[in-house]
Parts: structure tokens; sequence; C-alpha cells
């Protein structure tokens, strides 16, 4: 009974190995995508102001 009870507790940590592992690639793909949206972001605020277009003032803040 012993045996079992190590096999499956290796399993589980094993298990939330791979598994950080996995979340740790998705957190760097959406960060990557983050700052792609931003840098869109930026470049359109300063054609907006460089073409004089005024932007609709939105209700959250820039660091939301």
């Amino acid at each position: 009974m012993r045996t079992r009870i190590r096999r499956t507790a290796e399993h589980s940590l094993a298990s939330y190995g791979a598994r950080e592992i996995e979340l740790e690639r998705k957190t760097r793909k959406l960060e990557k995508k983050l700052a792609k949206a931003e840098a869109v972001i930026e470049f359109q605020k300063k054609v907006h102001e460089l073409l004089g277009i005024p932007l609709k003032s939105h209700e959250l803040d820039e660091d939301d």
C-alpha cells in the first residue's frame, strides 16, 4: 500500500510540474501579445496626434 501512495504522490508532483511549465508558457505568450497590442495603441495615438484627430476619452485610465 505504501508503494501505491508513493507512486501517486510522484505522479501528482510530475503533473504539477508539467502544469506549471504550461502556465508559464501561456503567460509568456500572453505577455508578448499584450506588448504588441500596447505598441499598436501607442502608434494609433501618435497617428491621431499627427493628423489632429481627437481621440475619444474612455472611463478607464491608461494604467488599467
